[in-house]
C-alpha cells in the first residue's frame, strides 16, 4: 500500500510531465518557444584607441587583422573604438576608413588587451617598420609579417620618424609611445591633448610644404633598408616639410653638413675641412657655426643657382645636395645632415675622387671599390691611381667608427684618420663623402651596373670645378668658375655598351657649337669598371662648326638618386688634373 506522502509526489510529477507535454507537443494552431541565446564566447583579444588627424575621426570603420583573427567596430564621436575579438592574439594591423584618407597602425607584444591609435604618425611608423606602402602591407598581413612585428621593431621605426618629424620642425620626443599612449582627440567642446595638438602642426607642415601624406609616407618608406631604391633625384624626408626656396623648390630650411676640403693640421682628420651649417631657404641665408650669416642671391633665369654676399656660388642638385665654390675660392658640398648606424653602410661602393701620396704632391684623380661590413669594416677591393691604374693586393681594411660630433671616422691607424659622412635622398639611394687632413676628399655611390642612355636625351648640368694650387710647397684644392654643360644623346651600342652624344662646347656661338663625343659605361679604359664612365679621348674630331677639334678623356661616376655625377679628368701632369661636379639642372 502506498503511503500518502508518495501518492502525492507521484501526483505532483504526473501534473510536470502533462505541462511539459502540452507545451512542447504539435497541434494545429500550437506554437513553440526557441530557448535563450547561450552567452557569447569571451574574447580571446580586445583592441582599443583612438582615431583622430588633429580632430577626432568619428563614425569611421576600424578594421583589426591580428594573429589568427579579425574584427572591427566604429570609432565614436571623440575617435574611440574597441574591437573584442573572439579569435586571435597580437600582433595587429589596423586600418581606419577616414573620409580624408584610410590610416594604418600596428602593435604588437602580449596579452589580452592592447592600445592602437590610428594617425598620421602611426602610418608613418608603419611605413619605416614594413618598408612598403601601408596599404599592402595591411591587405597582405600574413605569417611573415606577423613574425617580424616585434615591440622592438615598432620601437625602432617610431624612434626613425621621430628623428625625421624633428627635423622638419614636428617634435614629438616627449609624447613616449605614439602607438599606444595617451591621445584626446579634440572633438566638440573638448580640447585635444599634446598628441593632439602634434597632430595639428604636423597637418600645418604638410599643407605649407605642398606635400600629402601619402608622399610624406612615400618617402619614408624609400628610406627603409627592403624598399627598392629610385634612381630618381628627391629631397630627403629629414626636409620634405621644411620651407624651401622661391625659386629652388630642392633648396629646404634645416641643418646642413658642410665639407670644404682643406689641408687641416697633423691630428686633425678632415675636422678643419668640415663644419654644420643652417639654412633658412625663406630668406634664403646660410649661418655658419661661427654665426656669421651669408645670403644667396638668386640668378635670374637659372633656377637653383645662387650667388653668395661673400662672392661665392652655389648650384643645387634634384636631392638637395648642392655643390659650390666659396667666397674665399675653394670648391666645396653641402647636404642635410643625417644619422647613420654602421650596419646602414654595409655593402659595395665605388669611389672617385682627389688624393695624393704625400702633403707635397699635387691632388690627383683616384678611384676605389670597397667592402662595408655590417660592424663597419671597410675592405679595399680595387684601387686605382689616376682613377685608371688599378690595384686589388696590399690594400688596407680600416674600421669605422662613430663620430660624435656627425659621421664616421676612417681609422687607417691610431694616427692617420679620415671623415666620412653619409646622405639618404629622398628616393631612397645613398652618397658618401669622405675627407682627409691633407686636402682629399671622395664621392661614393653604391655599386651598380650604369643603364644606358635614351636616344635624344638632352642633358642639361652645371660643372663646379676644382683643380690644384701651389701655396708655397703645398698643393690645395682650389675651386674655379662654375660653368654649364649641355649635351644630347645620338646613338646607343649594345654591343660595346657605348653612346654617343654632341656635346656643346661654346654657348656663345649662334647656332651654339658642338663636338661628337665617344663614352663608355661600367669601363674605364678598355678595361670593365661596374658604375664608371669613361670618356674616350680622340684627336681630329670636327665640330659643328667645321673645325678640327680634340676630345679629352674623363672618368665619370654617376651618384645615382643624388642629380649629380663626379668627374675626374686626369692628366700627365697631375697638377693639371681636374675634378668636377656635374649638377643635373632642375
Amino acid at each position: 500500500m502506498t503511503s500518502p506522502a508518495v501518492l502525492h509526489r507521484l501526483q505532483y510529477l504526473s501534473a510536470l510531465v502533462a505541462g511539459a507535454a502540452l507545451t512542447t507537443g504539435c497541434s494545429d494552431g500550437g506554437s513553440s518557444s526557441t530557448p535563450p541565446p547561450p552567452p557569447p564566447p569571451a574574447a580571446s583579444l580586445t583592441l582599443q584607441g583612438t582615431a583622430a588627424t588633429g580632430a577626432a575621426i568619428a563614425g569611421a570603420a576600424v578594421t583589426a587583422k591580428c594573429n589568427g583573427g579579425t574584427g572591427s567596430a566604429t570609432t565614436a564621436a571623440n575617435g574611440s573604438y574597441s574591437i573584442a575579438l573572439t579569435a586571435g592574439v597580437l600582433p595587429c594591423a589596423l586600418k581606419v576608413a577616414a573620409s580624408s584618407g584610410d590610416l594604418y597602425s600596428a602593435v604588437a607584444g602580449s596579452g589580452a588587451t592592447a592600445t592602437a591609435n590610428l594617425t598620421p604618425i602611426t602610418q608613418l611608423i608603419v611605413a619605416s617598420l614594413a618598408g612598403k606602402d601601408p596599404a599592402d602591407y595591411f591587405t597582405g598581413f600574413a605569417a611573415p609579417d606577423i613574425t617580424a612585428l616585434t615591440s622592438t621593431a615598432l620601437d625602432s621605426a617610431q624612434g626613425k620618424i621621430v628623428a625625421v618629424l624633428k627635423s622638419n620642425g614636428v617634435d614629438a620626443s616627449a609624447l613616449g609611445n605614439l602607438v599606444t599612449g595617451n591621445l584626446t582627440a579634440a572633438s566638440g567642446s573638448t580640447a585635444g591633448n599634446a598628441y593632439d595638438q602634434l597632430l595639428d602642426a604636423l597637418k600645418v607642415k604638410l599643407s605649407s610644404a605642398s606635400v600629402t601624406l601619402p608622399q610624406l609616407t612615400a618617402t619614408v618608406l624609400q628610406t627603409t633598408p627592403t624598399a627598392a631604391p629610385s634612381g630618381t633625384a628627391s629631397v630627403a624626408a629629414d626636409v620634405a616639410l621644411q620651407a624651401q626656396a622661391t625659386t629652388c623648390a630642392a633648396l629646404r630650411s634645416g641643418t646642413y653638413r658642410l665639407v670644404v676640403p682643406t689641408v687641416g693640421a697633423d691630428g686633425s682628420f678632415g675636422a678643419e675641412s668640415t663644419e654644420k651649417l643652417t639654412i633658412n631657404a625663406t630668406v634664403p641665408a646660410i649661418t655658419v657655426a661661427a654665426g656669421e650669416t651669408i645670403t644667396l642671391s638668386p640668378l635670374a633665369g637659372s633656377p637653383c643657382r645662387f650667388s653668395t654676399s661673400g662672392g661665392g656660388d652655389i648650384v643645387v642638385s634634384g636631392s638637395g645636395v648642392f655643390a659650390m665654390r666659396t667666397g674665399d675660392g675653394y670648391f666645396g658640398v653641402g647636404f642635410p645632415e643625417q644619422a647613420f648606424a654602421l650596419a646602414d653602410l654595409a655593402g659595395d661602393w665605388n669611389f672617385l675622387g682627389y688624393d695624393r701620396s704625400t702633403q707635397t704632391d699635387p691632388l690627383a684623380p683616384q678611384s676605389l671599390t670597397v667592402t662595408i661590413s655590417s660592424a663597419g669594416v671597410v675592405a679595399f677591393t680595387s684601387l686605382c691611381e689616376n682613377a685608371k691604374t688599378c690595384s686589388t693586393t696590399g690594400l688596407p681594411s680600416p674600421p669605422l667608427t662613430i663620430n660624435a660630433t656627425g659621421g664616421f671616422d676612417i681609422n687607417f691607424s691610431a694616427t692617420e684618420k679620415s671623415r666620412l659622412f653619409a646622405f639618404r635622398a629622398g628616393g631612397g639611394e645613398m652618397m658618401l663623402v669622405g675627407v682627409g687632413q691633407d686636402g682629399t676628399w671622395s664621392f661614393g655611390t653604391r655599386r651598380r651596373t650604369n643603364p644606358q642612355p635614351t636616344v635624344g636625351a638632352t642633358n642639361l648640368s652645371w660643372s663646379v670645378n676644382a683643380g690644384n694650387a701651389l701655396a708655397g710647397s703645398i698643393y690645395t684644392q682650389i675651386g674655379q668658375p662654375t660653368t654649364e654643360s649641355s649635351n644630347t644623346i645620338t646613338g646607343v651600342d649594345t654591343v660595346n655598351d657605348a653612346y654617343t652624344r654632341n656635346n656643346v662646347t661654346n654657348f656663345n656661338s649662334v647656332p651654339v657649337i658642338t663636338r661628337p663625343e665617344t663614352i663608355f659605361n661600367n669601363a674605364v679604359a678598355g678595361t670593365a669598371r661596374q658604375g664608371y664612365r669613361w670618356r674616350r679621348p680622340d684627336t681630329g674630331v670636327t665640330n659643328s662648326a667645321g673645325a678640327t677639334v680634340n676630345v679629352s678623356e674623363f672618368v665619370a661616376l654617376p651618384l645615382r638618386g643624388i642629380g649629380i655625377n663626379a668627374v675626374a679628368l686626369p692628366n700627365p701632369n697631375p697638377a693639371a688634373s681636374q675634378f668636377v661636379l656635374s649638377v643635373a639642372k632642375p
